[in-house]
């Protein structure tokens, strides 16, 4: 379906390795200061921001978060960071209905991240037409951002409503020769749900086959982060979303608490994550890292990793070791 707008040709598929260590990379809330200089807590390579936050409401002009940033010539420049900087492009249905491709184009040219996600849609399930539409859309309008912000590379935002198109649009990104993907799974994970929760394995190890680097977005729980472990990466705002619900991370599980909300607590949350994260770290590289195989056939190459070399493996990834 996607295949006329691939830009490089198609090379065959091959197993790709699972990194170990994994990566936490931590969302900076450009709004919120108390977000800020993560890096001073624990070793993060990479940190996310979020475009929604420099949007008005309506999506269709820029804020003065935007101005502030633009006039500091850059993100890396305003938040004092010399590592890797994301774009994350996932925002709300409002915002996101409102911004053109002009806008993405002028706010990567500006503030120059070192990396952008492909763009955001609307793909609900049970809607497959719509989303079919859309995901053919975004297609085409990420590969006019690409060709116009040759300052930033890009990393694929996979979107589909069922597992079918998942697939297809994952292979169409790495057509693009886009290797790097993200897949936002924070909706899945929200509610708890057993069958979401596998639904998610699911689309997330079928993304896995299809890139040579995994990230899950909106993730933050030491249960997550072993059932969705054939990731690299996960890419967190737990840390402060959660305190401003009045939870603290420890022990590996969030926990009701009473403290103030300050940076004191929400980098208190994202030290505890990590360190959850740290210890699984450990024990696979004692034991085997545990790969299951979702059991819906695609009819696409399979990852077969060889778990025996791979434990004993560490590979740096694009979000840092």
């Amino acid at each position: 379906m996607y295949k006329n707008l691939s830009i490089s040709n198609s090379e065959e598929l091959v197993d790709v390795s699972l990194s170990l260590p994994k990566a936490l990379v931590p969302v900076i809330k450009l709004t919120e200061i108390s977000t800020y200089s993560p890096w001073d807590h624990i070793n993060c390579q990479a940190v996310f921001v979020r475009m929604q936050d420099l949007l008005q409401n309506n999506g269709k002009n820029f804020n003065k978060t935007y101005e502030k940033i633009c006039n500091a010539d850059g993100f890396h420049n305003f938040l004092g960071y010399n590592r890797k900087i994301f774009l994350s492009t996932i925002m709300r249905d409002k915002t996101l209905f409102g911004c053109s491709v002009d806008m993405y184009t002028e706010l990567i040219r500006n503030l120059k991240p070192d990396y952008f996600m492909t763009l955001d849609c609307e793909t609900y399930e049970g809607e497959n037409n719509l989303a079919e539409n859309e995901l053919y859309r975004v297609l085409r309008e990420s590969k006019e951002i690409i060709t116009k912000c040759s300052n930033s590379s890009p990393i694929g935002l996979v979107k589909g409503a069922c597992l079918s198109q998942i697939q297809e649009y994952s292979y169409a990104l790495s057509l693009m020769n886009i290797k790097q993907m993200i897949f936002h799974i924070g909706d899945f994970l929200y509610r708890g749900d057993n069958l979401m929760i596998e639904k998610a394995r699911r689309y997330a190890s079928t993304i896995r086959t299809n890139c040579e680097t995994l990230a899950l977005y909106g993730i933050g729980s030491q249960c997550h982060f072993r059932k969705f472990y054939f990731a690299d990466a996960f890419i967190t705002q737990s840390h402060y979303v959660n305190a401003f619900y009045g939870q603290a991370f420890f022990n590996g599980k969030w926990h009701p608490c009473h403290r103030k909300v300050d940076t004191k607590l929400i980098m208190s949350n994202l030290r505890e994550m990590n360190q959850s994260l740290e210890e699984i770290d450990k024990h696979k590289q004692r034991g085997l890292i545990q790969w299951a195989e979702a059991p819906e056939q695609i009819d696409s190459p399979t990852l077969l990793p060889d778990l025996e070399v791979q434990r004993r493996m560490q590979k740096t990834t694009i979000f840092g070791v």
